[in-house]
């Protein structure tokens, strides 16, 4: 168990539905040729069968108002890893939307705050990952 920093902890403290205090990334990307049916579900069983290291096993205990600290936990990687899928055609403008959708939710701070998003269905066979992680824990 090790304690939050200050700032970690001013990033948890701050945070309202209305200014939250994660991060999100993605990326697109094209389906290896000659794999475009068997790529994802080999990816989401990587992504969900390996070891998750630190930072993203370390999930909040609330020692005291205000006092929190980190305690290392096995993360559910069926909750943190998810796979979800654009409607066709699948555009750049439905996959923007997505991804605003699923950035607005805070955290569940009852586990690691990250999640994992493999997102299929693009068009011209592609595919994104996005990933959401709490600054407290970066």
């Amino acid at each position: 168990m090790s304690k939050l920093s200050p700032v970690d902890l001013s990033f948890l403290l701050l945070e309202t539905p209305h200014r939250p205090m994660h991060m999100t990334a993605y990326q697109q990307f094209r389906l290896p040729a000659g794999q475009k049916k068997t790529f994802i579900p080999r990816l989401l069983a990587a992504y969900r069968s390996g070891p998750v290291a630190k930072p993203f096993n370390q999930q909040l205990k609330w020692l005291d108002k205000g006092v929190a600290s980190w305690v290392t936990v096995e993360p559910d990687l069926r909750y943190h890893v998810r796979h979800l899928a654009v409607p066709a055609p699948g555009s750049a403008a439905q996959l923007t939307e997505m991804v605003s959708f699923l950035n607005s939710p805070l955290l569940d701070r009852g586990r690691p705050l990250w999640e994992c998003y493999i997102i299929e269905g693009l068009e011209d066979d592609q595919f994104a990952v996005m990933v959401r992680v709490h600054h407290a824990m970066i």
